[in-house]
C-alpha cells in the first residue's frame, strides 16, 4: 500500500503532543491567515512552529506571533524534525515596560534576531540561552544603558555558542563599533556592563 511505503522513515519518531515554555523570536506570514513562528524553548532549543489562523482579525492566538513574548505552548509534531504545529498557548510575560519604550523595543527586536541566528534545534545549551534571553529582556525593560545590555547579551551568547572572538587587527577592521567593544571586553576578561556599574 502507498501509505506504508515511507512509514519506516518515521517509525522511531512519531508525532506527539508536547508542551514547553518559549520566547517568541520572530514570525513570518504563511499563506493568507497562517504564520510561521520561531521560538526559543527551554528544553528544545530553536522551534519552528506553524500557527494556523493567527493572522485572522478575531484570532485569540494572534498575540502568540508577537516577538518578545514569553508563553506556555502546546505543540503537535515530530519534535526532532521539521515544523511542528502550535495548537494553543498562554502568555506568561509580555514585558510591557519594554514595549512601551520604542528604544527598548527596537533593541529587543535586534537581540531576538541575533539570538535566533545562534540557535539550533535541540541546542545542548538551550536552557542557558533561554535564561540569558529572559534576563536580557527584563534588563532592557528597566535599563537606562541599552548599549551595555545589548553588548553584554551578544558577548554571553557568543560564549554559550562556543564562538571565540578574534582580537586580531584584521578581524577588528571588519567589525562595527559594538563588536570592537565586545573584543576589547573579551581581551580584558570583563562584561561590558561591568564598566558602567
Amino acid at each position: 500500500s502507498r501509505k506504508g511505503t515511507f512509514s519506516f522513515l518515521f517509525s522511531d519518531n512519531p508525532c506527539v503532543y508536547f508542551s514547553t515554555q518559549a520566547v517568541i523570536l520572530s514570525s513570518w506570514p504563511l499563506g493568507d491567515y497562517d504564520c510561521l513562528i520561531y521560538a526559543l524553548a527551554r528544553e528544545h532549543g530553536l522551534l519552528t512552529l506553524k500557527l494556523c489562523g493567527a493572522r485572522r482579525s478575531r484570532s485569540r492566538l494572534s498575540a502568540l506571533k508577537e516577538p518578545g513574548m514569553l508563553a506556555d505552548l502546546l505543540c503537535y509534531g515530530r519534535q526532532q524534525a521539521g515544523i511542528c504545529r502550535l495548537i494553543t498557548g498562554k502568555l506568561v510575560e509580555e514585558f510591557l515596560p519594554m514595549r512601551a519604550d520604542w528604544r527598548s523595543m527596537a533593541a529587543a527586536l535586534g537581540l531576538l534576531r541575533f539570538t535566533q541566528r545562534l540557535l539550533t534545534p535541540y541546542d545542548p545549551r538551550a536552557d542557558e540561552k533561554f535564561a540569558l534571553l529572559l534576563e536580557t529582556l527584563a534588563k532592557s525593560s528597566s535599563s537606562h544603558d541599552l548599549k551595555a545590555v545589548v553588548i553584554e547579551h551578544k558577548l554571553k551568547m557568543f560564549e554559550l555558542s562556543g564562538w571565540q572572538l578574534s582580537a586580531s587587527d584584521l578581524a577588528k577592521e571588519r567589525f562595527d563599533d559594538s563588536m570592537r567593544e565586545l573584543c576589547r571586553c573579551a581581551e580584558q576578561g570583563r562584561w561590558p556592563s561591568d564598566a558602567t556599574a
